[in-house]
Parts: C-alpha cells; sequence; structure tokens
C-alpha cells in the first residue's frame, strides 16, 4: 500500500515541478507596409551550456506570390549583457550577421541578418523569397541570463519596447521592383509550446497523480 502512496505521490510531485510550457516568440511584421510585404518572425531558445545560449530565428515570408520579392534583411536589437553572437546553421540560405548597424528610416539596430554588406541593401536572389521560409540558429553568449526562459524574457522585452525593434526589409516588389521597410509587432496568436512539458501531457500526468492517489488511499482505508 505504501509502495501505491509512493508511486502516485512521485508522478504528482513529477507533475508539479515540470517547468512550464515556454512560449516561442512570435511576430508579424506587418507595420508601416507600403506595398503589401509581410512576414512571421518566430523566436525560439535553449541553452546547450552554462552561458551558451541558441536562439533559432524562424522568417515565414507570406507576402502574396503576386506580388513577389523577397525578405532581405531583418533587423532586430537584443538583451543587454550579451555577446559573441553568430550564425551556426542557416541551411542553404547565405545571410551575414552584422552588428550595431542601421535600417533607415528606423535608425540603428544591435543585429541585423541581411543579403549584403549592409543592412539597407542586399540581393533579391539570395533572400526568403514570397511564400518561403527560413531557419537561422543563432549563437550567443551571457553570464547574467540563468536559464533560456529568462533569455526569453529579455527577448521579449527589448522586441516590445518600441514598435520599431524589429524590422525587415524587401526587394524586388511588384510591379515596378519597389522595395518595402516593414516592422513587426507581437502576434495576437502568439506561439505554441517550447521546452518543457507540453500542456496537455502536463495535464494528463496531473490527472493520473490524482486518480494514483485517490485509489491508494481507498484501498488502504478498506
Amino acid at each position: 500500500m505504501k509502495s501505491q502512496l509512493s508511486l502516485a505521490a512521485g508522478i504528482l510531485a513529477a507533475v508539479l515541478v515540470a517547468s512550464p510550457a515556454q512560449a516561442t516568440l512570435v511576430y508579424d511584421i506587418d507595420e508601416f507596409s507600403d506595398y503589401g510585404a509581410f512576414a512571421e518572425v518566430t523566436f525560439d531558445f535553449a541553452m546547450p551550456s552554462t552561458d551558451q545560449f541558441r536562439v533559432t530565428v524562424g522568417i515565414d515570408n507570406t507576402t502574396s506570390t503576386g506580388i513577389g520579392g523577397a525578405l532581405t534583411s531583418l533587423a532586430f536589437d537584443v538583451p543587454e549583457n550579451t555577446s559573441n553572437w553568430q550564425i551556426v546553421n542557416q541551411g542553404s540560405y547565405n545571410f551575414t550577421l552584422l552588428q550595431d548597424t542601421s535600417l533607415a528610416p528606423f535608425g540603428l539596430f544591435d543585429a541585423c541578418l541581411a543579403t549584403g554588406q549592409n543592412c539597407q541593401g542586399g540581393t533579391v536572389s539570395e533572400g526568403v523569397a514570397a511564400g518561403d521560409s527560413a531557419t537561422i540558429v543563432l549563437s550567443a553568449t551571457s553570464s547574467v541570463y540563468q536559464s533560456a526562459a529568462a533569455f526569453e524574457a529579455a527577448m521579449e522585452t527589448v522586441l516590445n519596447e518600441h514598435e520599431t525593434a524589429l524590422c525587415a526589409k524587401f526587394q524586388g516588389l511588384r510591379p515596378g521592383d519597389k522595395s518595402d521597410k516593414v516592422c513587426g509587432e507581437p502576434s495576437e496568436g502568439g506561439g505554441g509550446p517550447g521546452p518543457g512539458l507540453p500542456e496537455p501531457i502536463s495535464a494528463g500526468l496531473l490527472g493520473l497523480g490524482l486518480t494514483g492517489l485517490f485509489l491508494a488511499r481507498r484501498r488502504q482505508a478498506a
């Protein structure tokens, strides 16, 4: 009987101390668009080792294929007390990570993923085309943030601080080979579960633990 109680209590304790699901940061790049260029950008966070972080940037160019063109630059601010930002993996893309660079008319940014030598320019053929997506993994160093969740919270604060903390440049838009500079805002849809137990699994384990406790106590009383 005691072993049954211990098992049920152990399951319940594991659920209660499990890390809560972390939401992916999701931003809609749709502010100040002049020619109908749009995108969705996501940020996922991991801490593979002490002081080392991985930030996976997902870029989904949601511009209509009728408008075409490509996202050629993505500029954003990053938390203070971070350094050594680098591109770890970007698949078939050839972005360059620039730091302390400008994207007019929105001013200076801490970082910019660019297809050219500056955030202002770029090459359409090397950008993320309308209807396509890219995944770019970045690394960064910080001794201030003690978990991926803390790093994520700091990033969210920075990106939500003002409406031009995350902006993109699009080029080659039809008609007339136009360019557009568009900024992001937090998505109303929010993000899905990230690191940690997905919520349905947490709820299921919690129910299992409570059921086990109930049955064990019932048998003990009998």
